[in-house]
Order: C-alpha cells, then sequence, then structure tokens
C-alpha cells in the first residue's frame, strides 16, 4: 500500500508511539473504509483540527496504521511528534472521538510539562481489564496507566472508574493549567470553539 505524505511527516520516526496504548471498551473490529485506507481520521469525525492546542494529526505512517489496525481497542494515540492520532478502523460518535482526543491532549500535557503522576489504583480500577492485563499490568508502565487515568479523568471517560481524591486533584490540575495557557477543550482550525 503505498502512502501518501506531505512535508510535515518527513521528520517522523518509523513506529508507533511508545506512550499511549488506550482501550476503549466501546471499540468494535476494524472495519477498513476509504478514509482509513489513507490513514485519516475515523468516519464521521468532524471535530476539531486542535485540541486544548495540540494538532489533531490527519494522517498516519504505515506503521503507526498497522499498530491501529492489530489494536481495534485502542482508540487514540498522543504520539511521539506531539501530536494526537485517531485510530480511523473504528467507529465511534463524534463524542466519543473529541473524548478520545482530549485524553490525549491531556497525555501530551503531561509529557511536555515532564508531570509523572503517581498513586494507587482503587480495587475497581485494579480489576479493569485495560490496568489488568496488557501493558498497563506491568510494573514498569505505572506511570503510563497513571497518565491514561489522569487523561481520562480531565476528558470525563468514565473507563478510569471511580477515582480516589488524589487522582481527581491530578486531574483537575492539568485541566486548569490547560486552560490557565489558554486552551479551549476543543478548537476548529480558524480558533473558534468547537461544539
Amino acid at each position: 500500500m503505498e502512502e501518501a505524505r506531505d512535508a510535515r511527516d518527513n521528520y517522523w520516526q518509523p513506529g508507533p508511539s511508545r506512550h499511549h496504548r488506550l482501550r476503549w471498551p466501546w471499540a468494535t473490529a476494524p472495519t477498513p473504509t476509504a478514509a482509513s485506507q489513507s490513514g485519516a481520521p475515523p468516519e464521521g469525525y468532524l471535530g476539531p483540527q486542535r485540541v486544548y492546542g495540540y494538532e489533531v494529526r490527519q494522517t498516519l505512517t504505515p506503521e503507526e496504521q498497522e499498530f491501529f489496525r492489530s489494536n481495534p481497542r485502542n482508540a487514540g494515540m498522543a504520539a511521539d511528534d506531539g501530536r494526537i492520532i485517531l485510530n480511523p478502523y473504528i467507529k465511534r460518535t463524534p463524542q466519543e472521538m473529541q473524548s478520545v482526543a482530549q485524553n490525549e491532549a491531556a497525555r501530551l500535557y503531561m509529557r511536555e510539562k515532564g508531570y509523572a503522576p503517581t498513586f494507587a489504583l482503587t480495587p475497581e480500577q485494579q480489576a479493569m481489564p485495560h490496568f489488568a492485563t496488557g501493558e498497563y499490568a506491568k510494573p514498569e508502565n505505572a506511570a503510563e496507566r497513571n497518565a491514561s487515568i489522569v487523561g481520562r479523568l480531565v476528558a470525563g471517560d468514565p473507563s478510569a472508574g471511580v477515582p480516589t481524591p488524589e487522582q481527581q486533584q491530578w486531574a483537575s490540575r492539568i485541566r486548569t493549567e490547560i486552560q490557565q495557557r489558554g486552551q479551549s477543550p476543543s478548537t476548529t482550525p480558524q480558533g473558534e470553539t468547537a461544539k
């Protein structure tokens, strides 16, 4: 499959991001569409081009496409290039995709600031499949798991589980800092707040 690339992607380092491996319970099996073949955002995603000031990249590298094809429950990623990428192989509502993009933007912000939230998980969170199995279950990935929980809370995603007061404090801090730097949750390319 030939990949159309523009000048913005020439500096891209190969391979999917090692950072976020988000698992969303409502993901469906991959359904290739014309948009997904080109690496475009999911069909029906009419959301903003920027979320909390971070660009939603419209094209994927071949490695990212393969990662998303192989991981249909992974809705999005805070890419290593500092942009948000969304899985084009799954069907979601625009509201769900906006939540995914907000989560990824919060993760990019934490990465940019060097924040590594540390806190314990509740028994409910420890039992949740997306935290109990896979990459997030490994002790060496606790910082990624905790950043995922904070990002989910910032986005209002219930898959974070019932948060502890410490987790809520982290989410409130991140949300406040992003807003203080003058970034609304979502903006269109013209800078208008998305509805």
